[in-house]
């Protein structure tokens, strides 16, 4: 009698070695569907964030008519709204959600940092000090890592996931500081199909280890 084929299923965290006290690990997010139909995702699958950030809003009572343009998310990027802040006529203090500043940008000139890149431009009439802009990030944050040279990957999806067709689910992530098996990692169909394969492997696991997240 021949025995039958048992295939044991990727069970959530499966593929960690090791993680920090309690949760500090870990975190939540946001992966959307956009398809019509439901997307399942195998835990251990290798994350960027999502593409896209939305428009730069100027300040009702800003003086200058400049813009802001050129957004793209870093790896760690956070969600929630991002505010520059003019200093003088070219220059502003770059502010993340949570009030850090991430260092001044200069108008004609690309500012970039690990949470967001962007470029202001100046107008017609000039900055003056205490105009300023708001840069939301949506909560759509997470999304599979396919090797684009914007969107580094920046976390592990913890466990199986089905994400409903055109809506969203949020998910545990593992995002910092863990050893995890990098034969039991999954990756994009993209990735894997790829020519490249083994080099864009190679690239994620260097992302990843800027997050504390060694792959042995």
């Amino acid at each position: 009698m021949v025995s039958p084929v048992l295939n044991e299923p990727y069970w959530p965290g499966g593929f960690m070695v090791s993680q920090a006290p309690g949760a500090l690990s870990f975190d939540t997010g946001t992966i959307a569907n956009a398809g019509t139909v439901d997307l399942t995702l195998q835990g251990g699958l290798v994350l960027s964030r999502a593409a896209g950030t939305t428009a730069a809003a100027a300040g009702v009572k800003n003086t200058g008519n400049g813009t802001v343009g050129s957004i793209t998310a870093g790896a760690a990027v956070q969600i929630g709204v991002y505010t520059l802040i003019a200093t003088a006529a070219t220059t502003f203090d770059v502010v993340d959600p949570d009030g850090v500043n991430l260092g001044t940008a200069t108008a004609g000139t690309g500012f970039t940092s690990q949470e967001l890149n962007l470029t202001v431009t100046a107008g017609g009439t000039a900055f003056v000090a205490g105009d300023t802009f708001t840069i939301n990030v949506p909560g759509a944050n997470y999304a599979s890592y396919t090797g684009a040279a914007d969107l580094p990957a920046t976390a592990i999806l913890y466990g199986l996931e089905t994400i409903p067709a055109s809506g969203s689910k949020v998910v545990t992530v593992v995002s910092r500081n863990a050893e995890v098996n990098k034969a039991e990692l999954q990756w994009d169909a993209a990735i894997v199909n790829a020519t490249s394969a083994a080099a864009v492997q190679t690239a994620a696991l260097g992302e990843l280890l800027t997050k504390g997240i060694v792959a042995r």
